[in-house]
């Protein structure tokens, strides 16, 4: 089989898993005993589809099928860990088979808290029925929901899990080591644990592309194998790839089995595989055969937006980043990040774009920035974060020193990319990009016949790519003015001047999300019109990115730096005016023009 036809069957069998019909599963296997005997490869791209599709078709009906209600008292088991939420916790959990989102709430919520996956509790709660409309629960296998009202017992996880657990809360113990700022950023890019993480340290690595350090991804597999080295390098040959295996399974189960680890781990599984064959095996047909595995025995991965980044980012990268490197001007060190950097991000923008509204510019420059450090503490924080969770006080602290400076060069990074928004590549860009490397291919071809045309084809690359890059750039710098809610609890008024309101409604995620989309990169007025803790919270993430010169709030406020405006005080800034109607247990502006 021909990388190409690795790649058919690949895409032929994440078809199958999306559409999920409903089809015959023994035609799958008729086909499969076609290939196998008739020599017949062309039917193993049909019989993949089918058989996708069919177990597609099959899970999906039993997540929609008629809904468990009533109450219950019995065994559940934790499938990841308890996420802490504004009413108490959320996790996963399997009960007789079936996977439900468990909502934790009062006492209950913090006997969870210090639980890992894999682990058992008895319970009583009531079961409540799924959404309707929640295709996120799909990839999630999530069948309904259950509300659980007390925790009568737990029990221990098995042997697998235990030992992942007690990796993870080592790992955990050594990120104590750390500043408290830099804790979530470190579990989270060594294990994945991402549920510390504030809303503006993951805003902030959005606003840079950075999202996919803040959780575990398929790089941190290279790193896993690059830390257990010195070990498989010194075992026999014949055990390498098994223990090799063992490398990969353990660590998929500390990061709990997220898509992107499970894509990059069977890669590597594979690839090893091969190497101790003898055998060679192209990037193309390890992510093809990774990806048709993956598929076959779980068709809902299809619906992970973490695997479909994954699988375009590698795909990506194995085409796409030599052939980028090689039209770069600069060092070669330089063309090859600056091609695995690009690659990977024109190879996500397509899905960017449909899930998360578009790709920020500033994310080619951050990731050249931050990449280089990230992958350090990946692999210290699998070594030298280890020995520091058995360990305490200086030595500890001394382990993590490298660790320390690493994080606060990432987090700058972020920040940065936070406060200076550089415009977003929407669809048009997108398919503008497309263009310009359907340009550049094209005059790859012409070299050999026609150097003039390969040079005017090159020139037209070049033109559409800077126009395309900087029209969102200048569009940043010069923001449309707005006048109006922008997001729930939200409302930003700018000309010139910017004023932004928020109230109890708002969230933190989406003020900093919807401000930074509309390019705000400075705040002259922050206005605090209640005195909700959630408003609060949020005047606090915006406070620390904008730096606002007048923030208000009413008057038992709790909001550092925060005063209460007098009622009739009049602001002139520029383009806008600001007159207090009301200022006490809230505050009410109306704002206009000069």
């Amino acid at each position: 089989m021909t990388d190409r036809h690795a790649w058919l069957v690949a895409c032929a069998t994440a078809i199958g898993a999306w559409c999920a019909w409903p089809l015959p599963r023994a035609a799958a296997i008729a086909l499969i005993l076609l290939v196998v005997l008739a020599r017949a490869p062309w039917a193993l791209g049909l019989a993949t589809v089918v058989w996708a599709s069919s177990a597609g078709a099959t899970a999906l009906a039993a997540l929609h099928a008629e809904p468990r209600v009533g109450s219950f008292e019995g065994v559940a088991t934790l499938v990841n860990d308890p996420i802490p939420s504004a009413y108490g916790s959320r996790v996963d959990v399997r009960i007789e088979g079936r996977r439900y989102e468990a909502r934790i709430s009062g006492t209950p919520s913090s006997d969870v808290a210090p639980h890992l996956a894999g682990e058992r509790m008895r319970v009583r709660g009531q079961f409540q029925p799924r959404p309707m409309d929640a295709p996120w629960l799909d990839a999630r296998h999530i069948a309904g929901r259950i509300a659980i009202k007390e925790i009568t017992g737990w029990s221990d996880a098995p042997v697998v899990y235990r030992f992942a657990n007690g990796i993870r809360r080592a790992l955990g113990r050594g990120a104590m080591a750390l500043p408290v700022d830099q804790r979530a950023l470190y579990t989270g890019l060594v294990f994945g644990d991402d549920r510390a993480q504030t809303a503006l340290l993951a805003d902030d690595f959005r606003a840079g592309g950075l999202g996919h350090l803040l959780a575990v991804s398929g790089q941190n597999v290279a790193f896993a194998l690059a830390a257990a080295g010195p070990l498989l390098r010194r075992v026999s040959y014949r055990i390498r790839w098994p223990l090799a295996l063992g490398v990969l399974v353990l660590f998929v189960a500390v990061t709990r089995a997220e898509p992107s680890v499970l894509r990059a781990a069977v890669m590597a599984a594979i690839a090893t595989g091969a190497v101790m064959r003898g055998r060679t095996a192209s990037g193309v047909r390890v992510l093809s055969f990774a990806v048709t595995g993956l598929l076959c025995v779980d068709p809902l991965l299809i619906r992970a937006v973490g695997f479909q980044l994954s699988v375009a980012a590698s795909l990506g990268i194995i085409v796409g980043s030599r052939r980028v490197a090689v039209v770069l001007p600069g060092p070669l060190y330089l063309r090859e990040a600056l091609g695995v950097t690009i690659a990977a991000q024109l190879a996500v923008a397509p899905i960017s774009v449909v899930v998360f509204g578009g790709v920020p510019l500033a994310s080619i420059p951050a990731n050249m920035l931050a990449l280089p450090a990230a992958g350090p503490v990946m692999v210290w924080g699998l070594t030298g974060g280890v020995i520091a969770g058995f360990l305490h006080g200086p030595v500890a602290t001394a382990l993590q020193l490298p660790t320390r400076l690493l994080l606060w060069w990432i987090v700058r990074i972020a920040a940065v990319a936070g406060r200076t928004p550089l415009g977003m590549l929407r669809l048009v860009h997108v398919v503008a990009l497309s263009c310009v490397v359907g340009l550049v291919a094209a005059a790859a071809v012409a070299r050999r016949a026609d150097l003039r045309i390969a040079r005017i084809l090159r020139a037209c690359a070049v033109t559409v790519g800077v126009v395309t890059l900087g029209s969102p750039f200048l569009a940043s710098q010069y923001p449309a003015a707005a006048a109006g809610e922008v997001a729930r609890g939200v409302w930003l008024w700018r000309n010139g001047a910017v004023v932004v309101e928020v109230d109890t409604t708002a969230s933190s995620a989406e003020a900093l999300r919807s401000l930074r989309e509309r390019d705000v990169g400075e705040i002259d007025v922050l206005i605090v019109r209640n005195t909700s803790a959630t408003a609060a919270a949020v005047a606090r993430d915006l406070r620390s990115r904008y730096e606002p010169p007048v923030l208000w709030a009413p008057t038992r406020h709790q909001i550092r730096g925060a005063s209460t405006p007098l009622i009739g005080e009049h602001l002139d800034l520029d383009g806008l005016t600001i007159d207090v109607v009301e200022a006490e247990d809230h505050v009410r502006v109306v704002v206009g023009g000069p």
